[in-house]
């Protein structure tokens, strides 16, 4: 049995060289080849990627999982998201004064709801526009590129 990272969380035992993607091959294909009555927006995860709701049923519980749990409750909690309507707003407002440029042009509006969503986040986390925390997010883009190709990284014990 693992632990990921250090929190406590329990997980299936991991293999040399393949890790658990036959485990996780052999269960999507059992759920596939099973008949779908789904009675609930619930059984989707066990139709979608049963090796998840196969796992977090036999490891994912636990103290520091519960705390994990309740503390990402609490962030999205009405009385939490309340604080945050003044700068969704303001974000808003700035998306729109923008779009006053684009007069009788085509917007991407794709790029525009990324750039809104990213200023929505800049200033309810860290108290600035996007602009000014553009650093930030391109420094996390970066984490989120090198943990990707990280993970795909086949490793044998003794080489690096």
């Amino acid at each position: 049995m693992t632990s990921l990272g250090g929190l406590g969380i329990k997980g299936p035992p991991y293999r040399l060289i393949h890790g658990n993607t036959k485990d996780i091959s052999n269960m999507i294909k059992e759920a596939m080849s099973k008949p779908k009555s789904l009675s609930s927006s619930h059984e989707v995860l066990s139709v979608v990627q049963p090796h998840v709701h196969s796992w977090t049923k036999i490891y994912a519980e636990g103290e520091k999982w519960a705390k994990m749990r309740k503390l990402a409750t609490h962030a999205f909690h009405g009385e939490s998201l309340k604080s945050m309507i003044p700068a969704m707003v303001a974000s808003a407002e700035t998306m729109l004064e923008r779009w006053k440029n684009y007069e009788g042009k085509e917007i991407e509006v794709f790029e525009e709801f990324r750039f809104f969503t990213s200023e929505v986040i800049s200033r309810t986390a860290f108290g600035s526009s996007y602009i000014e925390g553009q650093h930030i997010f391109e420094m996390l883009m970066k984490l989120g590129f090198l943990l990707t190709k990280n993970s795909l990284t086949i490793r044998v014990p003794g080489i690096r």
